[in-house]
């Protein structure tokens, strides 16, 4: 059975080594007979969360009318997501934060949990240094959101080490695991 995949490319810089990856990861996922979408978060215009908690009381219903409710959307009918996002900072960017912080109207309200379609997740991480040490913070981000997503499972990581640089990724081994992992989808 087709699977459809929704990979959200965080990275503002449009064919950077995070963007490469999700490319790659694409290339993956097509070759063992799946679809996906690519929404790249730079081209898109998605506002923070105002902590106004209507969506608390009106049935999950954001009141801010922007590009959220693209994902939102996504959400609901594909098979797996995976978040691709370049380190800033040790921890993941602003932009795939925003997104996480925005899926909490449709997370919870009145104390029962809205289930996405999704039940499998992947994550793709960049950063300059040559240590995944820089990575643990970006990580435990991750699975503690996912953990908030009901019966939600992460099938694995793509963690790219000593790629600060526009293109750095295209020569690494990290490639390979983005497209191996794109398979495992």
């Amino acid at each position: 059975m087709m699977k459809n995949i929704l990979l959200i490319s965080a990275s503002p810089r449009v064919g950077g080594n995070s963007d490469l990856l999700c490319d790659e990861l694409a290339k993956g996922i097509v070759s063992n007979g799946n679809t996906y979408e690519k929404m790249n978060l730079a081209k898109m215009n998605i506002k923070p969360c105002l902590a106004c908690n209507v969506c608390q009381g009106n049935g999950g219903n954001c009141i801010q009318k922007d590009d959220m409710s693209k994902i939102i959307e996504a959400y609901k009918r594909v098979d797996a997501v995976v978040f691709v996002t370049p380190l800033y900072f040790f921890n993941i960017n602003a932009q795939l934060k925003i997104i996480m912080d925005r899926t909490y109207c449709e997370y919870q309200y009145g104390n029962e949990y809205v289930k996405f379609s999704f039940h499998k997740t992947a994550f793709i991480a960049t950063c300059g240094r040559d240590s995944e040490v820089s990575f643990d913070t970006a990580i435990r981000g991750y699975k503690e959101y996912i953990k908030c997503l009901h019966d939600v499972t992460d099938v694995g990581m793509v963690l790219a080490t000593s790629v600060l640089n526009k293109g750095d990724v295209v020569e690494s081994k990290f490639m390979k695991e983005a497209y191996e992992l794109g398979k495992k989808l």
